[in-house]
């Protein structure tokens, strides 16, 4: 009993505390590792090779501000083709001019590992200078043949695990582009927090088309993957955009205290300060806008401030790919390869819509995260890309996304859908043209469901599906080297030629006119190549008589002349 008195005494003489449960950032492992392969840095999958005993590759490593490097290690797969007799062949691996690995094959070894250990903590740099070269030990066997040894390095094997943490953030609007920027080592991935999907209109589909587009170019070359959520998450950086009105009870009250009429600001995110939270909103939907255009259009002129009101900016609308007509071209469509090269039908009159068929999050991420990668593919914005929820009305291409039960019957059977058996977990991708208005691209974008969708497209923006599109029709399944294509559809013609062109293609399309301009053609050469060659200065070879074009003497020439001056003399003689 007395301990007990004494235990509530010592109790009550501290202030009661609520408890506080653990941080996010305390129970998820401070330390991340990803591997990334060589064939990303050195812009080939191919081999390469590595000719002679003292030559390699050397590849630039860039990072994020936002990571802390760890450590990690560079794992390098080689083959030697040739080998001079006597010498041991093998690679040397520096990182920073600091020999990581080194190692020699046994003697009638082809193929070998090699791996690197990076060093640890280290004062922060932007890139590192990663180099593998060739070695060679020994001498050569007196008199035999020395061919040039060749190394070659597997370039998608080989590659870089690094090990490393982010750090906390304290974000400003002008750091916006190093926050999303290709530099992150890892997979990146945004979530864009809107209102709950029954209250999605088109204006939000809208705007996170625009914030997608921008955020994807800045990533490069690199795949954007997004989420949508209508709630703050703990998966790492997210946007939020929508009015205060709807933003509120989603976002922590005092953010919702400093929505002003055209709001952009940049927090720690509130569950992970690792990661950051934006916010463009504003009192009404035109103020939204506003602030999505400023992220959008105009970020360089963000101040160094965690937010700003945007009303009353001069945003110019960017003139990008896709606003005009294509001029003097015309395609053949439907085309996969030209579309995943060019983005097209993207850059025809008229635009392109990416229609949502299905109102869940897995289909609006999915149109987001392709509109993203086809703003990469043109390398700007796209203004004349849209993501709409209704079927596209007047000369706009569009392409259906959803599952395949969530859309239209008519759309479906339409496509080349049914002549593709689409197995369960496989993403199905075609083009066609449009039943609606001939001339007009229509494509279908669908899986089994939303769930399956979206990672598919996840895929389908990474380079090994996108860079093997081909055809109108591409199937693919989840860990798949490439799609399985198909040529199915009915191909038709779009874009506006040239003058000569459209003449060109008019003559070529009637083949007995062809027939007849080229006959007279050749007539008119003919006749061209029998006529002399004279400047019409020279009168000495002006032809005067039929046979005047005739090779004659010197000596005729002269006695010619000499008689024509006698001629002359006499005549002057009379006339005195």
């Amino acid at each position: 009993m007395a301990l007990a008195c004494l235990l509530i005494a010592a109790t009550a003489a501290e202030p009661l505390r609520a408890q506080e449960g653990p941080a996010l950032s305390d129970l998820v492992s401070e330390t991340r590792r990803h591997w990334r392969s060589l064939s990303e840095f050195v812009g080939t999958r191919s081999p390469i090779s590595i000719e002679g005993g003292h030559s390699g590759i050397e590849v630039e490593i860039a990072l994020s501000p936002r990571i802390e490097l760890l450590g990690g290690e560079v794992m390098i797969q080689h083959e030697h083709a040739a080998t001079e007799p006597g010498l041991a062949p093998g690679l040397r691996i520096s990182w920073d001019d600091r020999e990581i690995g080194t190692a020699l094959l046994s003697p009638g070894e082809r193929r070998g590992r090699l791996v690197g250990r990076l060093p640890g903590l280290e004062a922060p740099v932007s890139s590192y200078r990663l180099k593998v070269a060739s070695r060679q030990e020994g001498l050569p066997v007196t008199g035999a043949d020395t061919p040039i040894p060749i190394t070659q390095i597997d370039t998608l094997a080989s590659g870089l695990a690094l090990e490393y943490q982010l750090r906390p953030l304290d974000p400003l609007l002008d750091q916006l582009r190093d926050l999303i920027d290709d530099r992150f080592w890892g997979d990146y991935a945004l979530t864009l927090v809107t209102p709950p999907l029954y209250s999605l209109e088109a204006r939000h589909l809208d705007w996170g088309n625009r914030v997608a587009q921008r955020s994807a170019i800045w990533m490069g070359k690199r795949p954007l993957e997004i989420r949508h959520s209508d709630r703050l998450t703990s998966l790492g950086d997210e946007i939020a955009v929508g009015t205060r009105a709807e933003l509120i009870g989603i976002l922590p009250k005092t953010i919702c205290d400093q929505i002003s009429n055209s709001f952009v600001g940049v927090y720690p995110h509130p569950r992970d300060p690792r990661h950051f939270l934006l916010v463009l909103s504003g009192t009404e939907p035109e103020g939204v806008t506003q602030a999505v255009r400023a992220f959008t259009i105009a970020p360089e002129q963000f101040p160094g401030l965690p937010r700003i009101d945007v009303t009353g900016w001069q945003i110019a609308e960017t003139p990008a790919a896709g606003r005009e007509a294509i001029t003097g071209r015309r395609v053949t469509l439907p085309d996969l390869d030209l579309w995943r090269r060019e983005g097209l039908p993207g850059a025809v009159t008229g635009g392109f819509d990416l229609w949502v068929g299905s109102r869940d999050a897995g289909s609006v991420s999915s149109a987001w995260m392709l509109a993203g990668k086809l703003a990469q593919t043109a390398g700007d914005l796209q203004p004349m890309l849209g993501v709409v929820d209704t079927m596209p009305a007047g000369p706009r291409h569009w392409l259906a996304i959803g599952p395949i039960s969530a859309l239209e019957p008519a759309v479906v059977d339409a496509s080349t859908h049914a002549r593709v058996s689409v197995a369960e977990g496989e993403g199905f991708l075609t083009q066609f043209q449009s039943p609606e208005a001939v001339g007009i691209v229509g494509g279908v974008l669908c899986a089994a469901d939303h769930l399956i969708l979206r990672e598919r497209v996840i895929d389908l923006i990474h380079p090994i599906v996108w860079e093997s599109l081909r055809g109108d029709t591409s199937v693919w399944h989840a860990g798949d080297q490439e799609p399985r294509n198909h040529r199915l559809a009915v191909t038709f013609e779009v874009g506006s030629p040239g003058l000569a062109a459209a003449v060109w293609h008019r003559v070529t399309g009637l083949p007995w006119l062809s027939v007849l301009l080229c006959t007279v053609s050749l007539v008119i050469l003919g006749w061209l190549l029998r006529q002399p060659m004279t400047s019409g200065r020279d009168w000495d070879l002006v032809p005067a008589r039929a046979n005047a074009n005739r090779r004659t003497s010197r000596s005729r020439r002269q006695r010619e002349n000499a008689r024509r001056q006698a001629r002359l003399e006499e005549s002057l003689r009379r006339g005195v």
